[in-house]
C-alpha cells in the first residue's frame, strides 16, 4: 500500500513538473511574441512621433514669426474687452488675468502657456520695460509674489498700455504711466513671441 502511495505521489510530482515546464514554455513564447510586437510597434510609434515633431516644429516656426503672430494674439484679446471677470475663467463667459492671456495665445497663435500667472512668469525671455512690444507679457506682484499678468498692446516707444482682466472691471486696457496702483506693482515684461 505504501508503495502505491509513493508511486501515486511520484506521478503527482511529475505532473506538476510537466505543467510547470509547459507554463514556462508558453510564457517564453508569449514574451517573445510581445517583444516582436513591441519592436514593430516601437518602430511605428517612433515614426509617428518624428512626423508629429516635424509638424510641431513647422507650426512653432510659423507661430513664432513676429508681428503677425503678436497681432493675432492681441486681436483675440481685444475681442474680449468688456468681458466680465471670473476667477478661474478662460472663455468669453468670464476671464481672470492669466485665463485671458492663455486664451489669447492659444486662439491667436496656437501657443499653450501655463495657466497661472506665476508659472507664465517663468516662460519666455525677460525684456526691459522700454523695449516692450505688442504681445509681450507684463507681470505684477503683491507682497513679493507674482499674481497678475497682462498683454502689452502699445508700440515700442509709445506709453506702455496693456490689456488685462481685473476683478473690478473685467477685461480692460490700462496705461501703465496713468496708474500708480499698477506702476507700484510692476515686476517685469517677458517675451514669448519673437518680434
Amino acid at each position: 500500500m505504501n508503495i502505491l502511495k509513493s508511486i501515486a505521489f511520484l506521478f503527482f510530482l511529475i505532473g506538476i513538473n510537466i505543467n510547470f515546464c509547459q507554463a514556462q514554455t508558453t510564457s517564453k513564447r508569449v514574451e517573445a511574441n510581445r517583444n516582436q510586437l513591441s519592436s514593430k510597434d516601437k518602430k511605428k510609434q517612433l515614426k509617428a512621433l518624428r512626423k508629429e515633431e516635424k509638424k510641431l516644429n513647422k507650426a512653432k516656426s510659423k507661430r513664432i514669426s513676429g508681428n503677425s503672430t503678436s497681432a493675432a494674439i492681441l486681436k483675440e484679446a481685444k475681442k474680449h474687452l468688456g468681458t466680465k471677470y471670473k476667477y478661474g475663467g478662460t472663455n468669453s463667459k468670464g476671464f481672470d488675468c492669466s485665463g485671458l492671456v492663455c486664451h489669447a495665445y492659444e486662439k491667436g497663435a496656437d501657443i499653450s502657456l501655463p495657466r497661472r500667472s506665476r508659472d507664465q512668469f517663468k516662460e519666455g525671455k525677460k525684456i526691459k520695460l522700454k523695449e516692450a512690444l505688442p504681445g509681450d507679457l507684463i507681470f505684477f506682484s503683491k507682497n513679493g509674489k507674482i499674481n497678475h499678468v497682462g498683454l502689452v498692446c502699445s508700440s515700442k516707444g509709445a506709453p506702455l498700455q496693456f490689456i488685462h482682466a481685473t476683478s473690478s472691471s473685467g477685461v480692460i486696457t490700462t496705461k501703465l504711466e496713468d496708474s500708480t496702483y499698477w506702476k507700484k506693482r510692476f515686476v517685469a515684461v517677458r517675451r514669448i513671441v519673437k518680434n
